[in-house]
């Protein structure tokens, strides 16, 4: 019974320790913040597959052509037909096409190009998302700072505001 309850304890004190562990680092950082959206936004998701499709797609236009394989047959016996001393012919063969000089160069430079665009997108939707993260983070680290600085004032805040905007009714120039 006793060891039961050791254990028992042993687990509560491990779940107590990891539930403080987490709440500590549940205070997210700017940089943090930044990190985790750039790694699971789906638009630079998105814009990383495009990287990797242009990747491949310069892979595609820097290879040779495939070679191709040639079977023909000539002189095939038509049932009925055949005469005496025809012969039948099979021939088979290997084609491969040879580009103009420069082509397949030309081509890979596209390939690089477009991989040059992806890349540039990334970049661009990765700067985009974090002046919306640090926008969002400031904007709710102020707000934070706000409402603190409201309690710590102790209400004095809302009873001069409309103080101040009756002073500043009653006002008139007396000289035009």
């Amino acid at each position: 019974m006793s060891r039961t309850r050791v254990v028992f304890c042993a687990v509560l004190a491990a779940a107590i320790f990891i539930s403080a562990l987490s709440a500590e680092e549940a205070a997210l950082t700017l940089d943090q913040a930044v990190a985790l959206a750039l790694a699971r936004n789906p638009e630079v998701l998105a814009a990383q597959t495009r990287i990797e499709a242009a990747r491949g797609r310069t892979l595609q236009l820097r290879s040779r052509p495939e070679p191709g394989l040639l079977a023909s047959v000539e002189g095939l016996p038509i049932p009925g037909l055949k005469k005496e001393g025809d012969e039948t012919e099979i021939h088979l063969g290997i084609e491969q096409t040879f580009e103009y000089p420069g082509k397949r160069s030309t081509r890979a430079d596209l390939g690089r190009q477009g991989e040059e665009m992806a890349a540039a997108d990334l970049d661009r939707v990765g700067l985009l998302l974090t002046a919306r993260v640090k926008r969002a983070y400031w904007k709710a680290a102020f707000s934070g700072a706000a409402e603190g600085t409201a309690d710590v004032s102790g209400g004095a805040a809302p009873t001069r505001a409309p103080q101040a905007l009756t002073t500043r009714r009653r006002w008139t120039p007396s000289s035009t």
